[in-house]
């Protein structure tokens, strides 16, 4: 994706670029949990020796104003400028950089496109999973479990901190080659098998 650079007026001298992080050139918002920060470096730099002032843009998508952060040099080698903005809540976030030198705030470097983050909760970091065989699940070993026998089961499992519940793949039980109780080779006559 190449970069797009807005410019105020076509002799501007500062340039943007080697935003981190980012994903694949911003095609794909970054990923944050809720309380943790977005530490933002990016190479800035202008032709000559002119100082350079540069600030951290941030805002929620859906908010028109942006919060401005300044961003401080880092390396003067290599031209790395870096700040940062916390995250408090659940959503897409979107930052952006801006530049120029100190003697022309008119001529202005925005980095384009606009970056974004998707903040999520601290459950987004792991998931719990709990299978289950819904015909195991019933109050009588003798017979296969109902579906709302099984759901009996649901408030067991959630108080024991699972949030994700897999039921695997569902088929008919056989006549031939299926196992009996407690995974025997061979099924009697009545055994609910599996």
């Amino acid at each position: 994706m190449k970069k797009k650079i807005s410019r105020n007026n076509l002799n501007l001298r500062v340039a943007i670029e080697n935003i981190h992080p980012q994903v694949d050139d911003g095609r794909f918002p970054i990923k944050r949990i809720i309380g943790e920060s977005v530490k933002v470096a990016a190479q800035i730099h202008a032709d000559g020796h002119d100082a350079i002032t540069a600030r951290l843009k941030y805002r929620m998508a859906k908010q028109t104003k942006w919060t401005e952060v300044p961003m401080t040099l880092t390396n003067s080698g290599l031209d790395i400028w870096e700040s940062e903005f916390p995250i408090k809540k659940p959503g897409y976030y979107q930052y952006t950089i801006e530049a120029w030198a100190n003697y022309d705030r008119t001529q202005t470097t925005t980095y384009d496109p606009v970056l974004e983050v998707m903040a999520e909760t601290e459950k987004a970091l792991y998931s719990a999973w709990y299978e289950m065989f819904p015909r195991s699940a019933g109050p009588d070993p003798k017979r296969s479990a109902t579906f709302a026998e099984a759901a009996l089961r649901l408030k067991d499992i959630a108080h024991m901190g699972f949030d994700v519940l897999y039921l695997p793949p569902i088929h008919p039980i056989g006549k031939s080659f299926r196992k009996g109780p407690n995974n025997a080779l061979q099924a009697k006559p009545g055994d609910p098998g599996s």
